[in-house]
């Protein structure tokens, strides 16, 4: 299970979610549609989510699904905090989870290549017996 290279992705993205979570208990939005998305743990989504992704190993289909689920989960939120966003502010509070959101997403549609990449092989394999 660790020893394949997207579950070390998504390990990070797991860490990295994490790091969103806790940041944006920090940070006071101003934007409506954030707050609904603040007040309902909407940050916890994507950890969760990949935490699940990360024991889906045997079933790498479903797994390759949840990835891209997540992915658009983190587009969402990634244009919800560009509503907050807010140049007159000295605060790099929503830059930075807009970064570690970017970083969030290239981690885990590598891994979603990975995965699919081992589905490929194990098809070749399949087809050879």
């Amino acid at each position: 299970m660790i020893q394949r290279i997207q579950s070390l992705y998504l390990l990070a993205a797991l860490l990295l979610g994490a790091l969103i979570f806790n940041l944006s208990i920090h940070i006071d939005f101003d934007a409506s549609q954030t707050q609904v998305y603040k007040v309902n743990y909407g940050f916890l989504i994507a950890p969760l989510a990949v935490l699940l992704c990360f024991f889906l190993y045997k079933k790498r289909s479903i797994q390759s699904l949840l990835c891209l689920i997540i992915v658009l989960q983190q587009l969402v939120q990634m244009g919800l905090l560009a509503l907050s966003f807010d140049l007159n502010d000295n605060s790099i509070m929503s830059e930075l989870l807009m970064l570690l959101t970017l970083v969030t997403i290239v981690l885990v549609w590598l891994a979603r290549r990975g995965i699919q990449k081992d589905e490929a092989l194990v098809r070749s394999v399949d087809r050879i017996r």
